[in-house]
């Protein structure tokens, strides 16, 4: 005989009222089915990034996106923590960026803007596109050449904007947390 059983459940959802023809039943036409009208399925804001840090017995963060942290790491990474400005020079390649993306990520749970420089246009669309590659983090970008989304919680931008910024605009950076 037949020894198969149907586990499945019905999902269709009357769409009798659906005036737009989307099919999904809400009436705004986009076919996301939340009835908002904006095609995302979601509404509210982007999902916020999960923490990644990994915290030592003492309660400090020692790891991050799988990596442990280096001296200068831990001590820049306590200072964030605590509320402070941080100043990091360090070596090419020795981890600066990990330092600077904990910062971004912290900004953007805390509902905070903040702005990542790179000395060079190439460098910073690189950046732009790594972060837009996060569905967590809005971002926008400012090279001198191109502008785009320049009112996103995180910007990246080259130093040469941020310096204009500064001497030209700085009230442009009143609500900025992080640099």
């Amino acid at each position: 005989g037949d020894t198969s059983s149907d586990t499945s459940s019905d999902t269709s959802s009357d769409t009798s009222s659906d005036t737009t023809g989307d099919g999904d039943g809400d009436g705004d036409g986009d076919g996301d089915g939340d009835g908002d009208g904006d095609g995302d399925a979601v509404d509210g804001p982007k999902e916020l990034p999960e923490p990644t840090e990994v915290f030592g017995p003492d309660g400090r963060v020692v790891g991050w996106k799988g990596f442990r942290l280096s001296r200068f790491q831990l001590l820049a990474v306590d200072a964030l923590r605590a509320g402070r400005n941080v100043l990091v020079s360090a070596p090419t390649g020795a981890g600066k960026t990990l330092v600077a993306e904990y910062a971004i990520e912290d900004a953007v749970r805390r509902g905070a803007r903040c702005i990542y420089t790179a000395p060079i246009k190439a460098l910073s669309n690189q950046k732009y596109r790594d972060f837009q590659d996060d569905p967590t983090i809005d971002v926008g970008l400012m090279t001198g050449d191109v502008t785009m989304h320049s009112d996103a919680p995180v910007l990246i931008m080259t130093t040469e904007i941020l310096r204009n910024a500064i001497f030209e605009s700085p009230r442009l950076l009143d609500d900025v947390a992080y640099v």
